[in-house]
Parts: C-alpha cells; sequence; structure tokens
C-alpha cells in the first residue's frame, strides 16, 4: 500500500503491520469511517484463486470475519461516502452477478439479491 503526499508529491510505502492480505487485482475498495476497506477480487499469483475476503486498514490490516459478506466479487462497481461502502455486480463465482451489498458499521447487508437472469461466464 502507497501513500501520496499532494504536497511534495512524493510517494511512500505503508507499513501495514504483520498479517498482509494476498496480491490481488480488481478488488472494491472503500473509505469508510475514517479506515479503508477492500473486499473480493482476483490472485495476481493463482488465475484460479479468487477472495470473498474483506479487509480492513487503519494503519495496520485487519481481515474482518464476517458471517454475512459479498462472497467473491471481481470487477465490481463500487463507492463509499465516507459512512457506507456500497458494492454492486461485477464476476462472482459462477459468473456475472447483479448484486447489491452496504458495509456500514462493519457489516455487510444484501440490499438485492442476485437476478436469476444473470449471465454465465463465457
Amino acid at each position: 500500500l502507497w501513500s501520496l503526499d499532494l504536497n511534495v508529491f512524493e510517494w511512500t510505502i505503508l507499513n501495514g503491520g504483520n498479517i498482509l492480505p494476498d496480491a490481488r487485482y480488481c478488488p472494491a475498495l472503500g473509505y469508510v469511517d475514517n479506515v479503508l476497506i477492500m473486499t473480493g477480487g482476483r490472485s495476481k499469483t493463482n488465475s484460479k484463486l479468487n477472495y470473498h475476503d474483506t479487509w480492513v486498514y487503519n494503519g495496520i490490516w485487519h481481515r474482518l470475519s464476517t458471517d454475512n459478506s459479498p462472497g467473491y466479487h471481481a470487477k465490481s462497481a463500487y463507492c463509499s461516502d465516507g459512512k457506507k461502502m456500497w458494492l454492486f455486480g461485477g464476476e462472482g463465482k459462477h459468473g456475472h452477478v447483479s448484486d447489491l451489498w452496504k458495509f456500514s458499521k462493519g457489516i455487510w447487508s444484501c440490499i438485492q439479491s442476485p437476478s436469476n437472469d444473470d449471465p454465465l461466464m463465457w
């Protein structure tokens, strides 16, 4: 994880602690309650490995244990307003999905389940 100092336009690598999330691409990222939230994505080193975890960065990384979570998602649309993070669709475990999730106060909530006619991967 890197930080950009906008005063001097200088990048600095941040120490994430002893336990770090695996390298990945296409996760969803949001800023909620003054911490960075990261969920899902694909493995950068193993093309068959997809992630369904949620991590919080507040100076060091912490993996959240959540009973209810979006599961594997990559290439999702996502946004945050500082208090909530929203995650919509993307690629799920068995194809494209159109579900909608909200992350607030450390909890994921499914707002809309996937549609029955979501296309399968080709």
